[in-house]
């Protein structure tokens, strides 16, 4: 199955999650509507996950690593 598009919301009716259709059309909300992740990144520029060939790194907001995950 090939999506097209796609919406989440939240319980309050807010959308939490939506995505377009391409690779970087990806946008992520609060619960209260406002932008907080833009085509996998924060929106105030600091990477949200990294894949390296031998590693994925997660980061939050502040832009600190929170998970790593080496591949074998």
């Amino acid at each position: 199955m090939d999506y097209v598009s796609f919406k989440r919301w939240h319980l309050n009716g807010e959308i939490k999650s939506e995505w377009s259709g391409g690779k970087t059309d990806s946008v992520e909300h609060d619960i209260d509507g406002n932008i907080i992740l833009k085509n996998s990144d924060y929106k105030n520029g600091n990477f949200r996950k990294r894949d390296i060939a031998y590693r994925t790194e997660l980061y939050n907001y502040e832009g600190e690593i929170t998970v790593l995950s080496n591949k074998h």
